[in-house]
């Protein structure tokens, strides 16, 4: 069996290294990869994941934030047709030419068994199995022979590759130039691991197959047994990426590939094979050679004792200030199997308790909780059936207690190790609501600035108390965004605030706040304005919303209406809610478990919570002095349709309420090229955070100097 596994494993190599991969990036000399909103500052796609070969074939993923990524021949030359070979489980692939003015035209739409000219168009099967043919020309458009879109004409030129519904695999695609010639072929298939990934697949067949060796065995319940066991790990690699972006995006795990989040799985899945082949070899049975009775002496059990009281310091060395507490149950948990023992009678073995101590040793309270919770609990299920033979009252209690101390020191184990790795802040309640399920009651303390910048008077002198303070508050299109989230200064805040402090008048300073952050809307802005304003009253309050407002649909309930429940709840209940929404197991499985149905949700904020919202931040700022500027958040032209009632809500207020201006931003913007101001659908470029300061400067330096 050992030799079968060793065997089998090392074969299947390339097909176990494809499948448990991440991306192979493409060849830079024939494709170029195009990240939109992701590509700036990175040198390479391979460091943002997603897109690339896999299990054989070319993936082209749509990403949670923006549109997808999009696939285009390097060099970009001028194609008049292609071959398009799908994977049986593929998505749709959109097809665009791009011409020399530089519009898009949108071609077609491939699905696996047919294809599309437009979204409601219908669909016509494809003339054979694979792969597709299309050829553009000045009589039109022609797909497996049949004209597409009633002969529609879509000229040559730069075509560009994305997904629609779904994720599109691409098995083969060939591009042809307008004569008929081989412009580019690429078929993708499985890579060729290295040396060492062979030796480890082989290494862990091996393994595979002395587990597997252990349970035949026992004869045909051990059969059984190991092949059921070796179902979930099959089920893991038979799994196809796409379904593992989905949970990757489901769970927020967005910091991990989802190659990552489908090897954690596969190694988790073969956690029962072992387990079930230690208990079977009976190096854990309590009748077993190896295993050394406890040494029921005094001086022999206070010696386990202090071991045990060394050990517990060794793995606090990490622990600061109040947390040394925890050394006395540490100690509790890593002596509990001295008590077991003797309290039921039977022998423990020392040494095969060891790499629960040396777990604890090694990682700490945090990570080596965990495993030494999940050793012990192998052990105890090992233990059970000579704790069940004894028969007595004591020994059942004492095994009873000892399962009931291994499964909370399992629980803890997994929230600290969750709470140590980048799921912590994954599925961190406040990060997911947007800092926002604390501002109403406590808005200063949750409601930080995302950047801070002030420029002093001439010479010296005026302080933060003397300035005048511009506040900026939006979503994450003004602050906090992916693309310059290290690099605060690059966003529009930062970048008026320059302008500003470069024009300013001799004698006066400027402190800048940008309040902008990714899920902050307006029901945010306007519970925090009058703590923030008590401490720096505001010259300008910038409001730059509207995405966050109306876009956003993740609850049954709108903020509003959120908050007015959380008041109407007693003390009791919100502190118990309170708890449980800081678990992060429990934050994790209610995202595992939340409805796909949109159609129960209702937008953040309603227009005229929005209207409430934008009032009361008026009504703060002009009270102390201060003007507003009301600028609608750029954003795609599909987007920025939803939006127009929004923005004519703001151009009313501002009609109405003294010390409010309305900046149509768009009509500042268009004649610039709107096309190159935008990452995705709403955040902006470094040319359009440029634009848009620049385009707010004079407004707000007039009004600075206003008396």
């Amino acid at each position: 069996m050992v030799l079968l596994g060793a065997s089998v494993c090392t074969a299947g190599a390339p097909w176990i290294a494809s499948r448990l991969g991440n991306p192979v990036a493409l060849d830079a000399g024939r494709w170029t990869l195009l990240v939109p909103g992701r590509k700036e500052g990175i040198a390479s796609s391979a460091a943002v994941g997603g897109s690339g070969v896999l299990d054989g074939r070319l993936v082209l993923i749509t990403r949670s934030l923006g549109r997808a990524d999009i696939l285009v021949p390097h060099g970009e030359p001028i194609v008049g047709g292609l071959d398009v070979e799908l994977g049986a489980d593929s998505g749709t692939l959109l097809v665009n030419v791009r011409r020399s003015t530089g519009d898009v035209v949108r071609a077609l739409e491939l699905g696996p068994s047919g294809w599309r000219t437009g979204p409601g168009d219908a669909w016509h099967a494809n003339a054979g199995p694979a792969p597709i043919a299309v050829r553009f020309g000045e009589s039109g458009m022609i797909v497996d022979g049949v004209p597409g879109g009633g002969g529609q004409r879509v000229p040559v030129g730069q075509v560009e590759l994305s997904s629609g519904s779904g994720t599109a695999t691409v098995v083969a695609i060939r591009l042809l130039s307008p004569d008929g010639e081989v412009v580019l072929e690429d078929r993708f298939g499985w890579p060729t691991p290295s040396a060492r990934v062979r030796a480890l697949c082989g290494l862990a067949g091996g393994l595979l197959g002395a587990a597997c060796a252990l349970l035949v065995r026992a004869g045909l319940g051990g059969v059984l047994e190991c092949a059921g066991l070796l179902v979930p790990p099959l089920l893991v690699l038979a799994t196809g990426y796409p379904a593992w972006q989905g949970w990757t995006e489901r769970l927020y795990l967005t910091a991990a590939s989802p190659s990552d989040l489908r090897r954690f799985f596969f190694a988790v899945a073969f956690l029962p094979l072992f387990g079930a082949a230690m208990v079977a070899s009976r190096a854990l049975a309590a009748g077993s050679p190896a295993h050394t009775p406890f040494p029921t002496g005094r001086r022999a059990t206070a010696a386990a004792c202090v071991a045990c009281a060394l050990l517990c310091v060794v793995a606090s060395r990490d622990l600061h200030g109040l947390q040394w507490a925890a050394v006395v149950p540490g100690f509790a948990f890593a002596a509990w199997p001295l008590w077991t023992a003797r309290q039921t009678g039977q022998p423990l073995a020392m040494l095969r308790d060891l790499p629960a101590f040396l777990a604890l040793a090694l990682g700490g309270w945090g990570f080596g909780l965990l495993p030494a919770a999940l050793w012990r609990f192998t052990c105890l299920f090992a233990d059970a059936p000579a704790m069940v033979r004894a028969g007595g009252r004591a020994e059942a209690r004492a095994g009873t207690q000892a399962f009931g101390v291994t499964t909370i020191a399992t629980l803890v184990g997994i929230e600290i190790a969750v709470r140590a790795s980048f799921v912590g802040v994954a599925w961190d309640p406040a990060l997911l609501a947007g800092n926002a399920l604390d501002a109403a009651d406590q808005p200063h303390a949750a409601f930080k600035p995302f950047w801070s910048g002030s420029c002093p008077t001439a010479g010296g002198g005026g302080g933060e108390a003397s300035a005048s303070t511009i506040y900026t508050f939006g979503g994450s299109s003004a602050g906090g965004a992916y693309q310059f989230r290290n690099e605060p200064e690059a966003f529009f805040p930062a970048r008026l605030h320059a302008l500003l402090c470069a024009q300013r008048t001799p004698g006066s300073s400027i402190v800048s706040h940008n309040f902008g952050e990714s899920g902050r809307d307006s029901f945010d802005a306007a519970n925090a304005v009058d703590t923030l304003f008590a401490q720096h009253p505001p010259a300008i309050s910038i409001v730059y919303l509207g995405v966050n407002d109306l876009l956003t649909a993740d609850h049954p309930l709108s903020r509003r209406e959120m908050a007015e429940r959380r008041a109407a709840m007693g003390a009791a209940a919100e502190t118990l809610s309170g708890i449980s929404s800081s678990i992060r197991v429990i934050t994790g499985l209610s995202l595992l478990t939340r409805t796909p149905e949109v159609a129960r949700l209702v937008v953040a904020v309603p227009l005229a919570d929005a209207e409430v919202n934008l009032r009361r931040i008026i009504a703060s700022t002009t009270a102390l002095g201060g003007q507003v500027l009301l600028v609608p958040e750029y954003a795609a032209a599909n987007v920025a349709g939803t939006l127009r009632p929004y923005f004519a809500m703001e151009e009313r207020l501002a009609g109405e309420l003294p010390g409010t201006r309305y900046v149509d931003l768009y009509a500042a913007l268009e004649p610039a090229g709107g096309a190159t101001l935008l990452a995705d659908r709403n955040h902006l470029t470094r040319e359009g955070c440029v634009k848009v300061a620049e385009t707010l400067a004079p407004m707000a330096a007039a009004l600075l100097g206003s008396p």
